[in-house]
């Protein structure tokens, strides 16, 4: 968001809250020698130490405030940040009777048709102009979302679920020989795991509809969506700092390829206020100047990004979004099935994350490609495909102002795909 005198003001509003009410914070700044005061702007809010999910899940007690009234919940994280799932109590979102914003809006005309998961993610929003409908891995499901998107009385224009709901979607109503560009469709969000290039090109010109991310985490009642001017991603339902790090070094990066930092601020968040909360997301700093504030895009787990040598000497990360955006467009490349492939509601090999392993040892980092029959017997297509990998690879995010090189050398190894391994319930 922007750095502006009242984003400022309500910075030191939150410090002064948080020493007051909150012990973990309070003694981390008596640690220091530091008091409320000390804290008035971004450059010494840096002063106080990063908090990472581990360290606010064995602190839990100690973030929630000592006074009454703090409006938490207990809420299942994904896991992914390979901290395991684990049961956090978080702060309900000030209104939360109003839907999760975001592009996809209830506009007069239509309704949103909400297809969540079951097992993670914010509750699904509860508004007269929302179909929520869990879609469950079975042909039934399908049957009852193409049953509301052809009737015109349902008025769906809207769709908001994950990513893989969507693409799962999308792929059993065209076998199913649905026009979706006659649905009224005109409008997609998605969240959940990242959508890849490749695949947001499929989905737009399936159902002729505009694409929107939402970029939220299960510990702040906050949600960033896509900017229908620069396209990148904004928190702005509530005031949220951004900073970036490196996530190798911890040491604050000046971009464009981080690690994201967020403070939660007053007045939106008081039942459990972030200061200097470490994501575990890599992002990409957008470029563009927006009136919105800085905007980003979301690469992948940092966990899951390592470290490649470019051209020149110069360092790129490969991130999850780097991988996916590389592979996705390779029709030859295997993949993992997801369950609608495994239970037979979608037809194979068309889901699911492509099947590739990073390895690093030494001085090298291999990405090893598992690719169909027959397409692994011609030697020509094989090493054709490995340079064109490890040339989209080499020119998407490069990590620039890193004082320590860590890169390794990038090689690209294509193998034959292992035999598929039946799915068994």
């Amino acid at each position: 968001m922007k750095d502006s005198a009242p984003v400022l003001e309500q910075l030191r509003a939150t410090v002064a809250f948080a020493y007051a009410h909150v012990p973990y914070y309070r003694a981390q700044m008596k640690r220091l020698g530091l008091g409320p005061d000390d804290v008035t702007d971004l450059d010494t809010l840096r002063w106080l130490p990063l908090l990472n999910k581990r360290q606010a899940m064995h602190h839990q007690r100690d973030l929630a405030p000592d006074r009454p009234g703090a409006d938490l919940v207990p809420r299942l994280s994904s896991g992914t940040t390979r901290d395991g799932s684990q049961v956090l109590l978080v702060q309900t979102h000030p209104d939360d009777r109003r839907p999760r914003p975001g592009r996809v809006s209830d506009e007069e005309g239509g309704r949103t048709l909400v297809l969540p998961n079951l097992h993670h993610g914010p509750p699904a929003p509860r508004h007269d102009a929302h179909v929520n409908l869990p879609l469950l891995p079975h042909a039934n499901a399908f049957d009852q979302v193409a049953r509301l998107l052809s009737r015109p009385e349902d008025a769906i224009t809207r769709l908001l679920g994950s990513v893989t709901n969507i693409t799962a979607l999308t792929v059993w109503l065209l076998d199913a020989g649905v026009d979706l560009t006659a649905t009224g469709v005109r409008d997609i969000g998605t969240n959940g795991s990242l959508l890849s290039a490749p695949w947001r090109r499929r989905l737009a010109r399936a159902w002729n509809a505009t694409l929107w991310d939402n970029y939220s985490l299960s510990e702040i009642p906050a949600v960033a969506t896509t900017c229908d001017r620069c396209g990148a991603l904004h928190f702005d339902d509530m005031p949220v700092l951004l900073e970036l790090i490196d996530p190798l070094t911890e040491k604050v990066a000046p971009g464009p390829v981080a690690e994201l930092v967020l403070t939660t601020l007053l007045p939106d968040v008081t039942g459990f206020p972030f200061l200097r909360y470490r994501t575990g997301d890599l992002v990409e700093l957008s470029a563009a100047r927006c009136e919105r504030g800085a905007g980003f895009f979301v690469l992948g787990r940092a966990a899951d990004a390592v470290l490649a040598m470019g051209a020149a000497g110069t360092e790129v990360w490969l991130s999850p979004r780097g991988l996916l955006d590389a592979l996705d467009d390779e029709p030859a490349v295997d993949r993992h099935p997801v369950i609608h492939e495994q239970r037979g509601v979608v037809r194979p090999g068309v889901l699911g994350s492509p099947r590739a392993t990073v390895v690093r040892a030494g001085d090298a980092v291999t990405l090893r490609v598992a690719v169909r029959a027959p397409f692994d017997e011609d030697a020509a297509e094989v090493a054709a495909l490995a340079a064109r990998v490890r040339s989209r690879l080499l020119a998407a995010h490069p990590a620039q102002g890193r004082a320590t090189r860590r890169g390794a050398a990038l090689h690209v190894e294509v193998h034959p795909a292992p035999p598929a391994a039946r799915w068994r319930p």
